[in-house]
C-alpha cells in the first residue's frame, strides 16, 4: 500500500528514520534518489476522520525527533482546521446558492399563479342585484 493510505487507515504519524537503512513503502525509493534521508508523515484530521497527511522529509537522518513531531502536529492540526473551514464555507457557500435558486423559482411560480387569479377574476361578470 502507500504512506498517505497506511497513515490515514491507522490514524497515526508515520516517521522514517534513515531511508539509507530501510524503506517502508514504495514512494521512499523516488525520496532516496532524491537525497532525503528521513520522511515525516502526519494525519490531517476533522472531525475525527483523517482527510489526507502532511508530509515532510530531510536530507539529514534521523531529522524528525519528539520536539520536531510535536512542532510539525501542531502545524498539520492548524492546516486541517484551515482545510476544513474553507470546505465548510465552500459547502455553505453552495447551499445557499442553491436556496437562492429555489426561492427564485418558488417565487416566479407564485407570481404566475398570482397573475392566472387575477386574470381570472377579470373574466367573471359580476352578478345582477
Amino acid at each position: 500500500g502507500t504512506a498517505t493510505a497506511w497513515v490515514m487507515d491507522n490514524k497515526r504519524v508515520n516517521i522514517e528514520d534513515d531511508l539509507a537503512q530501510e524503506k517502508q513503502f514504495p514512494i521512499d525509493d523516488i525520496y532516496a534518489k532524491e537525497g532525503m534521508r528521513s520522511v515525516i508523515r502526519i494525519p490531517l484530521f476533522s472531525q475525527g476522520a483523517v482527510f489526507g497527511t502532511f508530509n515532510m522529509a530531510s536530507r539529514q537522518p534521523n531529522a524528525y525527533g519528539k520536539r520536531q513531531q510535536e512542532l510539525l502536529e501542531d502545524l498539520a492540526s492548524r492546516i486541517a482546521l484551515t482545510v476544513a473551514n474553507d470546505r465548510l464555507f465552500a459547502e455553505v457557500r453552495r447551499r445557499n446558492e442553491e436556496l437562492e435558486r429555489a426561492n427564485k423559482q418558488l417565487q416566479e411560480k407564485t407570481s404566475a399563479l398570482v397573475g392566472k387569479e387575477q386574470g381570472a377574476e377579470g373574466d367573471k361578470q359580476p352578478a345582477d342585484g
